[in-house]
């Protein structure tokens, strides 16, 4: 149990690193039209902008995970930082309108992270 707990934990912690980092990353890159930080809807933000945010959401899921599954060895602590970062991902989605393809493509791409992160760690079949 305390493995999980730490697994999990430790997860958040690297994915929550992983989608400051990109994000920061994709604004330094793409930036917003006006250059005053908040002063645009994701909607009329540039589509580079809005790409590295579901990149930074996905890659922060998958090395979370990673990280999880390496300290755990369960699968349930990848879903628990699968539900924390996606819980705040969603509140944002919520919060702040994003475009429908956004908010479909985040859920993809974050499920899509989460279950590649398990197979990816998997033990190897035996025949």
């Amino acid at each position: 149990m305390m493995r999980l707990a730490l697994g999990a934990a430790a997860g958040v912690l690297v994915g929550g690193c992983v989608i400051a980092g990109v994000e920061a990353v994709g604004h330094a890159v793409f930036g917003d039209r006006t250059g005053a930080p908040g002063s645009q809807t994701p909607e009329e933000l540039p589509f580079g902008v809005l790409l590295s945010v579901l990149a930074a959401w996905s890659l922060g899921v998958l090395a979370g995970s990673v990280v999880a599954l390496r300290v755990s060895h369960q699968a349930a602590a990848a879903w628990t930082v699968t539900a924390v970062l996606f819980g705040a991902a969603a509140y944002t989605m919520v919060t702040v309108q994003h475009p429908l393809w956004f908010v479909l493509a985040s859920v993809g791409f974050v499920f899509a992270a989460v279950l590649g992160a398990q197979r990816w760690l998997a033990p190897p079949a035996t025949a």
